[in-house]
């Protein structure tokens, strides 16, 4: 009888599994409704920042690579790390300015969705 049950009600199975009543799950679904497409939105917001995050970006102070011309005068002085090469940022090297400007980002989508509710 179970198996009848949850193969022609599994809306309410899983309800039941997470503890949420219809009336919840409908006013879930009026709230989720109203703010699906700045959600989504949202999503391809972030999906772009963690894609910039992963960009080929100038790694400094290397030992080989290209010559970095703001290094000329560390060259003539006898340092060694004057060169720059391609590569992808460390993840746990992090720049604030980068850091705010997500905090920022952030905040606008919120306010955005504050809006619409």
């Amino acid at each position: 009888m179970k198996i009848f049950f949850t193969s022609l009600f599994p809306h309410f199975v899983r309800l039941r599994e997470i503890q949420m009543s219809e009336y919840d799950a409908e006013m879930y679904e009026s709230y989720s409704s109203r703010v699906r497409r700045q959600v989504q939105s949202l999503r391809v917001i972030l999906d772009s920042l963690q894609a910039r995050g992963k960009e080929r970006v100038w790694l400094r102070n290397q030992t080989s690579g290209e010559l970095d011309d703001g290094k000329l005068i560390e060259g003539l002085t006898g340092e060694r790390a004057i060169y720059k090469k391609r590569g992808e940022e460390d993840p746990e090297v992090r720049t604030v300015e980068s850091l705010s400007l997500k905090k920022v980002d952030f905040i606008g989508v919120m306010r955005l969705v504050y809006q619409v509710i």
